[in-house]
C-alpha cells in the first residue's frame, strides 16, 4: 500500500457509504446540503479535480489503454477548445453543470483503484443484496408515513425529495444483478435471487419507464442465456425457477396497483401530468396514425411522449445546422440548448433543460467533433476489454444502460453516471 494518496480500504467504505445514499435516496441524497453546497455539486468537483490528476498521471503510465487514455485526452481538451470558441465561462459554475458529462468519466479511475487493490465485490454483496429489496420497500410497500418523513427530512436539508426514477432502478438493479450473477454457477442462492428480484422489479420498471423496462428485460434475456448451463440444467431447476418468477411478477404487479406510496409519489404524478400534456398536444388532432410517420419533412410518432422527444432532437439538430460551424462544435456550455427554451418542454416548474437523449445532449453541447470522440471512447474501451478478457460480456452492461440514457436525461444528473463509470472501472479489472 505504499505511495498511496488514500489507502484503498478507507476509500472503499466511502464509496460504500455514497453508494448506500444514492442507492435508497438517489437525487434526494444528492441535494444534501454539505457547507452550502449540494453533494451532487461536490460530486462534479470532485471529478474535475479527479480529471486533472488522470491528465498528470497519463505521462507515468496508461490507465486504459494508449487508444482510450488518448481519446478521454481529447474529449478533455475539446471542452476547453469549445469553451474558448463558444466564449464559455470556465469559472462559472453553470459551464461546469452543463459539461458534467464529461468530468464524469473520470470516476472509472475510483472502480479501477478500488478493484486493483480490494476485494470490493465481496462486502458489495454482502451490504447490496439487502439494499435492493429495501428499495423496492421503499418504493411500493413502505407505509405513508415513512415518506412523510422522508419528504420532511429531505424538504429541510436537500434541495428536493424525489423518489427513484425508472433510470435509476435500471442502473441498480443491473449493478448489483452483475455481481450477484458471477456466483450463479456455484450456488443455488445466487441464483434464486437473481430470479426472485427480476420477477419483483421488472414490473417495477416497466410502471416507471419504458426505455429502462425494456433495458431491463433485455438485461434479464442475455443473463438467463449466458447461464442457461447452471439455470437449466435439470427440469426440476427449470419448474422451481419459472414458478418463482412468475409468482413474484404476480405479486409485485399486485403490489404497484395497490401501492398507496406510489400513488402519492410526487414525481410520477408530475410525470403523469407531463405525459398526458404531450400526449395531448399533437395526438388529439388525429387518430389511427402509425407509431411514426413523416410530415412537412419533419419525422413524428403516434406516442405522445416519444414524439415530445423526437421533436426537441430534430431541433437540436435544425439549429445546430443552421448556425454557420455549430454543427461541429456545438453551443458550448454558457447558455441553456436553444431547443429548450420553449416553455412546453420545461417541465411542471419550468426547470427542465434536458433534451432526454445522452446523445443528443453531447451534440447540442460539443458537436459532431465531441459526439465522435465519445464514440471513439467506446469502441476502444469495448475492444480494450475484447483484448483483456477475450469477450464482449462489457456489452451486457454498456448496451442497456446506453439504451436507457437515449431516452433519458441521466447521463447529465449528478448520480447515475458516477455508478456507471465507477463499475466500467470494475470490468476493466475484472472479467464480467
Amino acid at each position: 500500500m505504499k505511495n498511496k494518496i488514500i489507502s484503498p480500504k478507507i476509500l472503499s467504505y466511502l464509496v460504500l457509504g455514497f453508494f448506500g445514499g444514492v442507492f435508497l435516496f438517489v437525487r434526494s441524497f444528492m441535494g444534501l446540503y454539505v457547507f452550502n453546497y449540494r453533494l451532487g455539486e461536490l460530486g462534479v468537483l470532485f471529478c474535475f479535480i479527479l480529471t486533472g490528476f488522470y491528465v498528470l498521471s497519463i505521462y507515468k503510465k496508461k490507465l486504459l489503454g494508449k487508444s482510450v487514455d488518448l481519446i478521454y485526452l481529447l474529449v478533455i481538451f475539446s471542452f476547453f477548445l469549445i469553451s474558448f470558441i463558444s466564449n464559455s465561462n470556465i469559472l462559472d459554475t453553470y459551464t461546469f453543470k452543463s459539461s458534467s458529462y464529461i468530468w464524469t468519466i473520470s470516476f472509472i479511475f475510483v472502480g479501477i483503484y478500488i478493484y486493483e487493490n480490494t476485494n470490493f465485490d465481496e462486502i458489495f454483496l454482502k451490504i447490496f443484496r439487502f439494499i435492493l429489496p429495501l428499495v423496492y420497500f421503499l418504493l411500493v410497500l413502505a407505509p405513508p408515513i415513512i415518506k412523510e418523513f422522508l419528504t420532511n427530512f429531505f424538504g429541510i436539508y436537500s434541495d428536493k425529495f424525489e423518489l427513484h426514477k425508472g433510470s435509476d432502478l435500471l442502473i441498480i438493479f443491473l449493478i448489483v444483478m452483475m455481481i450477484n450473477n458471477k456466483n450463479l454457477s456455484e450456488k443455488n442462492f445466487e441464483n434464486y435471487y437473481f430470479v426472485s428480484l427480476s420477477g419483483l422489479f421488472l414490473p417495477l420498471l416497466m410502471f416507471k419507464s419504458r426505455a429502462a423496462f425494456i433495458s431491463a428485460v433485455l438485461f434479464f434475456i442475455i443473463e438467463v442465456f449466458k447461464n442457461r448451463k447452471n439455470l437449466f440444467s435439470n427440469n426440476k431447476k427449470i419448474l422451481s425457477f419459472f414458478l418463482v418468477f412468475i409468482l413474484l411478477f404476480s405479486l409485485s404487479v399486485s403490489f404497484i396497483s395497490e401501492s398507496k406510496t406510489l400513488d402519492k409519489d410526487d414525481s410520477i404524478v408530475g410525470l403523469a401530468s407531463i405525459i398526458e400534456f404531450r400526449y395531448q398536444s399533437y395526438n388529439e388532432q388525429d387518430e389511427g396514425l402509425p407509431i411514426f410517420f413523416i410530415r412537412d419533412k419533419r419525422l413524428y410518432s403516434a406516442d405522445g411522449n416519444l414524439n415530445w422527444r423526437l421533436q426537441i432532437w430534430q431541433d437540436v439538430w435544425h439549429d445546430l445546422s443552421n448556425s454557420g460551424n455549430s454543427i461541429l462544435i456545438g453551443y458550448g456550455y454558457k447558455d441553456k440548448i436553444p431547443a429548450m427554451d420553449i416553455e412546453e418542454r420545461q417541465g411542471i416548474d419550468l426547470m427542465n433543460e434536458n433534451v432526454h437523449n445522452n446523445f443528443v445532449n453531447i451534440l447540442a453541447r460539443g458537436g459532431l467533433i465531441q459526439l465522435f470522440l465519445f464514440f471513439s471512447f467506446y469502441y476502444f474501451i469495448v475492444t480494450s476489454y475484447k483484448d483483456k478478457h477475450g469477450n464482449y460480456n462489457i456489452l451486457i452492461y454498456i448496451l442497456p444502460i446506453l439504451f436507457c440514457a437515449f431516452f433519458d436525461a441521466a447521463m447529465e444528473n449528478a448520480h447515475f453516471p458516477l455508478l456507471y463509470y465507477f463499475f466500467l472501472g470494475r470490468l476493466y479489472i475484472k472479467e464480467y
